[in-house]
């Protein structure tokens, strides 16, 4: 086992504001990032660029490395994902698999996403009318201790994203340290 436990991450009593309804269907994910190498784009990139200019290449500490896997912010508010094929450090660029599919501009996010997105499932049942800090009822994925690229005393984000269909979606964030067996 490579750190404590699978890990629990909840999303509560997730609400629609303009309705008061609670959103308990739609799809749910949790993303892990590793924010020791976050950076941004330092360019803004062509259509379906490969080369992607960015401020910095060794992250706090911690340099890309060839085969991680980008998460790349588009105007639309999408993400791109592909994998580091190249890293020129000199020149402040990475090379990624596969072009841009949209649009993006200098100052876009860029993060290193650990792992497989984790599948998140409705739980509960919401009180009526629907309470905004019930504990009982949300959205649920488990973390487990397999999980890629996760290392004992690493702070990770979990970002939650969550589509509830016509146009309802949301997006929070969690930070973590990853805790080993003592």
């Amino acid at each position: 086992m490579k750190y404590k436990t699978d890990w629990l991450v909840e999303e509560l009593a997730t609400i629609n504001d303009s309705t008061q309804a609670a959103i308990t269907t739609g799809t749910c994910v949790a993303l892990l990032f590793d924010d020791r190498k976050d950076t941004r784009l330092s360019a803004t990139p062509a259509a379906a660029q490969t080369i992607l200019s960015v401020e910095h290449t060794q992250g706090k500490n911690h340099a890309f490395v060839v085969g991680d896997a980008l998460y790349i912010e588009l105007d639309d508010g999408t993400y791109h994902t592909s994998d580091i094929v190249s890293i020129d450090h000199a020149a402040g660029t990475i090379t990624i698999t596969a072009g841009l599919t949209s649009p993006t501009t200098l100052g876009a996010s860029v993060h290193v996403l650990l792992g497989a997105p984790i599948t998140m499932a409705a739980f509960g049942t919401p009180e009526s009318p629907p309470s905004p800090t019930s504990t009982f009822w949300g959205w649920r994925g488990t973390i487990p201790d397999t999980q890629a690229d996760i290392e004992i005393g690493q702070n990770i984000r979990i970002q939650i994203e969550l589509d509830g269909g016509a146009g309802l979606k949301l997006r929070d964030r969690v930070f973590e340290t990853v805790e080993g067996w003592s």
